[in-house]
Parts: structure tokens; sequence; C-alpha cells
């Protein structure tokens, strides 16, 4: 019977020792739980201010755990939403607007909350069907082609490109024209010249004053035609030259380049003028 006496006086003492220790102190009771579970909230809103979206939705679950309120299934789901974890913090969101008592308090968050439900499912969606999607930057290599003689390896020829190309100067028709047709307007208003001078040798050698005169007036007509012609075709001369000289691309869509010449003429003077 001794040993039932001690056994019996054990478990009073126990019972005791149980009964002498705080509720408060076992760590059990809805105060503690409440307030860990506040220190874990408080704790996920300053990672989640600061950006920190893991550490914010790690403290948000601790606190869910100790204390489950629809509230803290919302910030789970703000945290989730922003490391784009969909389905996580889908499933946070329904719990929250199934949990969360609708109220006059609650009314603007909730509105918020189906909103980003909305939106969630819509991504979460969108990311499946590119996820089905077969890649478009594949490269597929090419079959093997057989002949008679054996196996050869099909190789894939690369389409020439189409890069502009300076032509070369000499092939250009239009400054050809523009130059040959200078020199023949130059040549010939040099004839003019030319005769123009034999007139007046010729009035100089002359006695008779009318025929003086007559000599001396063609050959001014002479020397200003000879004038004019001399300075057109030494300006379209020019004008072909510089043809020449201004780049011409062949295989691009630029327009020709268009030179264009005017000469005026006075009764004392010859003018020319030019646009390349």
């Amino acid at each position: 019977m001794r040993w039932l006496a001690v056994v019996v006086c054990a478990v009073v003492l126990a019972g005791v020792a149980r009964a002498q220790v705080p509720a408060s102190d076992l760590g059990t009771d809805d105060a503690s739980r409440k307030a860990r579970a506040k220190g874990e909230a408080e704790r996920g809103k300053v990672a989640y201010n600061l950006g920190n979206w893991k550490a914010a939705e790690s403290a948000y679950e601790r606190s869910y755990v100790e204390w489950p309120i629809p509230e803290m299934l919302y910030n789970l789901c703000q945290a989730r939403r922003q490391l784009s974890k969909w389905e996580e913090a889908i499933a946070n969101c329904r719990a929250y607007l199934r949990d969360a008592v609708p109220n006059a308090e609650n009314k603007d968050i909730r509105q918020i909350a189906a909103n980003h439900l909305r939106n969630m499912v819509d991504q979460l969606a969108r990311d499946r069907a590119t996820a089905q999607q077969p890649p478009t930057d594949v490269i597929v290599p090419a079959e093997e082609e057989s002949d008679d003689e054996g196996d050869q390896e099909a190789t894939s020829v690369p389409s020439p490109s189409i890069d502009r190309q300076r032509a070369p100067w000499y092939s250009d028709g239009w400054a050809w024209g523009l130059a040959g047709a200078g020199v023949a307007v130059a040549a010939v208003g040099g004839g003019f010249l030319i005769n123009a001078a034999d007139l007046e040798d010729q009035a100089a050698a002359a006695t008779d004053q009318q025929e003086i005169a007559d000599l001396n007036d063609r050959a001014s007509s002479r020397r200003f035609i000879g004038g004019g012609l001399l300075v057109v075709g030494t300006g379209v001369a020019i004008a072909g030259i510089v043809k020449f000289i201004v780049p011409n691309y062949t295989g691009g869509s630029e327009s020709a380049a268009v030179a264009s010449t005017h000469v005026l003429l006075g009764r004392d003077f010859v003018g020319f003028g030019g646009r390349f």
C-alpha cells in the first residue's frame, strides 16, 4: 500500500503546482495570442511599407496563425499580389470576402478586394495562356536531304539584303548630257565671238564709212550672241560637273537630282543663274 500512497501524493502535488501557475504565464490564453498576432501584424506592416513583400507575407501569415481574423487575410492577399503569387492571393482574397461580415466600416475595403480579385483572376488566366503558347523564337534545324551520291546536309542561305550603294560617277546620264550640251553651246558661242572679232578686223581695214558702220553693227550683234551662248554653255557644263559630284545612290527611293539654269540678257550685260 506504500507505493499507492506515494502515487497519490505525487498527483496531488502536481495538481497543486499547476494550480499555482497563472494562466497568462502559460502563453496559450487569448490575450497572449492576440498580443503575438498584433506584433506580427505590426512587423508585416513595416515590411510592406518598405517594399519587402516577402517579409510582409511571412509576418502576416504568422499573425493569422496566432489569431485568424479576416483583416489579416486581406493583408496576406495584398502582399502575395505584389509577389505575383496569383493563386494564393486569390484564395486569400476570396476567404476575406467570405469571412468578413459586411458593414459600414469595411464597405470600401470589400469593394477594393473585389476589384483586386477580378484583376488577379484575369492576370492568372493570361499567364496560363502565355505559358501554353509554343515559343516563337526557337530555331528549327533544317531537314537533311539525300541524293544518289549520299546524304547532304541542308544549309540555309540567307537572302541578300538590299542596300543602297553609290553608283559610279561616270554612270550618271544626266550629268553627261548637261556637260555635253554645255560644251556644245559654249563652242557655238566661241564661234560667234571669233566671227565678231573677224568682222571688227574687217571694219578696221575698210575705208567706206557705211561699210564700217555695218561691219561694226554685225560684230556687236555677234559678240552679244556669242557672249550669251558662251555664258549659257559654261553654266550648263558646270551644272553637269556638279551633277557628277552630287552623291548618286541606287537601290533607294530618292528622287533624281535636278539641275536647272537660266540666263538673263540685257542691253549691256549677260547674266547666268542655276539650281542644282
